[in-house]
């Protein structure tokens, strides 16, 4: 699948376009002795377009660090709390569980060796594989996804993540998140094929020519002229 040849001035419109979306914003609650670990945790999600905050990479040495935290806390769509066997004995991980609870996040628990307890011992929890990080990364993203509240903002955020795929195995894998929805609004529909016509990632691979067909059929109507013809 080849780009048709575009004017200039085309060309540079469907670069210098975009479509942000929404964003979903996670705080991941976890013991200092699993720093290592949550920021594997992090790197995973932030491939797939989450903003992720984690307390010993985000906060700057000479910003109030309590303060830092309660706002994004406050600021946060989701909750993450990565309960270890050293989550409880930790001097803050209960108090920001309790925040979250009493701003009403949503709270996804890892489940890392220990059952979640107090209020959020009720709360279904995702089973955390230490060895396979990427499986279970993929299952937060699922019950993230499950969350009416959340869908369309998913399906923002892999598009900015398909946006900066960097390999055809890294774009294969974003799509596959993106082809188990339904449908799609028509600025995703427009911005998957502006994200075809400038990232050959996307364009040149196998996963990303039967995406951007289906796409390009099934929102026909809806794709702004100028996309059109960008792709055969």
């Amino acid at each position: 699948m080849e780009p048709l040849k575009l004017s200039k001035e085309k060309y540079k419109k469907i670069f210098a376009d975009n479509y942000e979306g929404k964003t979903i914003r996670v705080f991941i609650s976890y013991s200092s002795t699993e720093k290592t670990f949550a920021g594997a945790v992090k790197e995973f999600l932030e491939k797939y377009g989450l903003s992720i905050f984690l307390a010993h990479e985000d906060i700057r040495p000479t910003v109030d660090w309590q303060e830092e935290i309660i706002h994004n806390l406050k600021g946060c769509d989701v909750f993450i709390p990565m309960v270890t066997q050293s989550f409880s004995i930790s001097e803050w991980t209960d108090q920001e569980t309790g925040m979250a609870i009493a701003l009403d996040k949503f709270i996804v628990p890892l489940k890392l060796g220990k059952d979640p307890y107090g209020f959020i011992g009720r709360r279904q929890a995702c089973k955390f594989d230490y060895e396979n990080i990427k499986e279970s990364c993929l299952k937060i993203i699922q019950v993230i996804k499950d969350n009416s509240l959340f869908r369309e903002s998913v399906k923002d955020c892999l598009l900015r993540s398909l946006d900066k795929a960097y390999s055809f195995d890294n774009a294969t894998e974003i799509i596959k998140e993106l082809e188990t929805f339904e449908t799609f609004t028509k600025d995703q529909a427009n911005q998957t094929i502006r994200i075809s016509i400038r990232n050959n990632q996307v364009r040149m691979c196998r996963e990303g020519q039967k995406f951007l067909e289906l796409v390009s059929k099934k929102y026909n109507s809806k794709i702004d002229s100028d996309l059109k013809g960008g792709l055969r």
